[in-house]
């Protein structure tokens, strides 16, 4: 188990983390806050590659900053742009990653073929990288967060700039993966979590809002969605009224999904939340930047 007590974090005068309280088991938990809001120095906590400025950071029990090389060992880390060779094929770059881990030699080339495997990379495992699409990079950058076959996967912002069916696939391998580990996935594409996520971490004004799964999130907003078809002209008014979470032409109108604490019109009509509901009630009034 991964737990976090009371952790903050302090750059000078400027809070970018307070009183981060988390208990983590296997299974996948999505990270999701706006950018800036303090995924990224959360995951730079738990990789070691900050210390935090109060609070401890305990695995099984015990502080990892005591555990140190052995804590280190049990972490597989992606972050948002991982430095490869683009003229290495995948498997001259996972033995070099494999050395650099400092995993001997026949022990890596074992591990690396059942990886490639693993993120569906075989048959392209002697080919250079620079002819890759951005998902088969991914999975790449997958293969070596895997290789010492960690406890901890911490992957951030992993799916930026894939498409539909690679991030289908990355899903899929996530959720294989977290069978008997902890896979922590920090995004701002809340599709890219909610239907494999196990709970949901959501940040706001540097503290956890909530730790819960996607139905109890959900739930939050029952009753307080809706849909309904209006006229182009009456569309600014409405807005104003009501929180829009998605729009689109329809038979010459607007179909306007929306949230509203109350039913006010019978045409209205109910629509079952979803947790891209809830997020952009949650950060309505947050812009992107400022934070780490």
């Amino acid at each position: 188990m991964l737990a976090l007590r009371n952790v903050s974090k302090y750059y000078g005068d400027f809070c970018a983390l307070k009183e981060i309280n988390l208990e983590l088991t296997h299974g996948v938990y999505g990270l999701l806050a706006p950018n800036g809001a303090g995924k990224t120095t959360l995951i730079k906590l738990l990789v070691t590659l900050l210390r935090p400025t109060t609070g401890e950071i305990l695995y099984d029990g015990q502080p990892i900053v005591q555990l140190d090389e052995r804590y280190r060992e049990l972490v597989g880390y992606l972050p948002q742009q991982f430095g490869y060779y683009k003229h290495y094929n995948p498997r001259q770059y996972l033995m070099y990653i494999a050395a650099l881990k400092g995993i001997g030699k026949t022990a890596a080339k074992g591990r690396i073929e059942e990886l490639l495997q693993l993120v569906a990379l075989e048959g392209a495992a002697n080919k250079k990288m620079k002819t890759f699409s951005g998902g088969m990079i991914q999975r790449v950058g997958i293969a070596q967060a895997m290789l010492g076959d960690p406890q901890l996967l911490i992957l951030d912002e992993p799916t930026a700039g894939l498409d539909p069916k690679e991030r289908v696939r990355f899903r899929n391998l996530l959720s294989e993966l977290a069978r008997d580990r902890i896979v922590i996935l920090s995004t701002h594409i809340v599709s890219d979590v909610e239907s494999i996520a196990s709970e949901i971490i959501m940040i706001k004004d540097r503290r956890i809002l909530y730790q819960e799964t996607v139905e109890a999130l959900c739930s939050k907003l029952e009753g307080q969605v809706f849909e309904t078809l209006i006229d182009y002209a009456a569309a600014p008014q409405f807005r104003r009224d009501v929180l829009s979470l998605s729009e689109k032409q329809e038979q010459g109108m607007l179909r306007i999904r929306f949230l509203s604490t109350q039913r006010s019109d019978p045409s209205w009509q109910p629509v079952r939340p979803q947790l891209e509901d809830l997020f952009l009630d949650v950060f309505r009034d947050e812009e992107a930047g400022g934070g780490q």
